[in-house]
């Protein structure tokens, strides 16, 4: 498959992915399980392997970061 091919294949997906209303739901229970952690003083466990360990990771701080959420990626060395 060309790159272009590619690259209009996966913003296709995306597409179909966000426009699915059952989306808005999932997010919106993401976002609430995310506001009681805090709320409660829960901490917020994320995970990942290989590429997604990264994003986990990441993750993880943002919450920390931007959120004043506890959070811990269950992969992270540290």
């Amino acid at each position: 498959m060309k790159p272009v091919s590619r690259i209009n294949h996966h913003v296709g997906m995306i597409y179909n992915a966000i426009s699915d209303p059952s989306v808005d739901y999932k997010i919106s229970e993401i976002a609430d399980a995310i506001f009681n952690a805090k709320r409660d003083g829960r901490r917020i466990w994320v995970l990942g392997n290989g590429g997604s360990l990264a994003v986990a990771q990441h993750f993880a701080l943002d919450l920390m970061k931007t959120c004043n959420v506890r959070a811990q990626c269950l992969n992270d060395p540290s």
